[in-house]
């Protein structure tokens, strides 16, 4: 190979290599530690929300508390690590006063798995609209905010009401639906799932919805108990 060969030959090879330079990597893929949150502790939740109803439980209950677990890419450490988990404001629905977060997000020693509680509150405006706040993990220096990884992801959303729907096992045995009917049943009795409800169990929960409305129109004379669409509540 001529001289001149050789060193056309030397160029080619460089640029080829300059251009197989890879691309800086996204921030939580470097390597550095990341911080993932999910709803996996949370019943029924699914993706990147969850939704909770104070409607089948009972009047005396004023809040609930839920937790949020939260996983780390990267090596657990032999020390605590705290790490950051804000709302999002311009996404979020909940006032102040209707949910507490933790002042401390907390990842034990020696693990990459935490979790964290969130109170939420069961104000009056619930019986009638969802209100929710939007969690998202804060970029700290110790943690990233964690890439999408199955159910974790940095942004996960809490919404929660104070209102009843109508089971899919509703029996035929308690007459139509409504709200109201099924709100009595569950403060007289506590019963919110009627499947495969014996039908002596059912007959009990009958009676004491039926005693429920004789009593109340007793003491109403005059103005018998209605349900949400106005309508007389009678159980058969």
């Amino acid at each position: 190979m001529t001289a001149l060969l050789k060193f056309i030959f030397s160029i080619f090879l460089i640029s080829l290599m300059s251009g197989c330079k890879k691309e800086p990597l996204e921030p939580g893929y470097s390597g550095k530690p990341a911080v993932g949150i999910a709803g996996t502790l949370i019943q029924n939740s699914t993706g990147d929300s969850a939704l909770i109803s104070f409607g089948t439980r009972a009047a005396s209950v004023t809040d609930s508390t839920v937790y949020i677990a939260a996983r780390i890419t990267g090596d657990a450490s032999t020390g605590e690590r705290t790490f950051s988990v804000v709302v999002v404001d311009s996404l979020s629905t909940a006032a102040k006063d209707e949910f507490v977060l933790p002042t401390r997000f907390v990842i034990p020693a020696n693990s990459i798995n935490a979790s964290f509680p969130v109170v939420l509150k069961r104000s009056a405006r619930l019986a009638g609209q969802n209100v929710r706040i939007v969690l998202a993990v804060k970029d700290t220096e110790e943690f990233l905010k964690g890439p999408t990884s199955g159910r974790f992801s940095p942004v996960f959303k809490l919404i929660w009401n104070d209102q009843l729907v109508k089971p899919a096992n509703w029996p035929g045995t308690f007459g139509a639906y409504s709200a109201t009917k099924f709100r009595i049943i569950i403060q007289q009795t506590g019963y919110t799932d009627f499947t495969n409800m014996h039908v002596s169990v059912m007959y009990q929960v009958l009676f004491a919805a039926q005693d429920y409305v004789l009593k109340y129109n007793d003491d109403h004379p005059g103005a018998p108990l209605r349900d949400e669409n106005g309508s007389l509540v009678s159980f058969p």
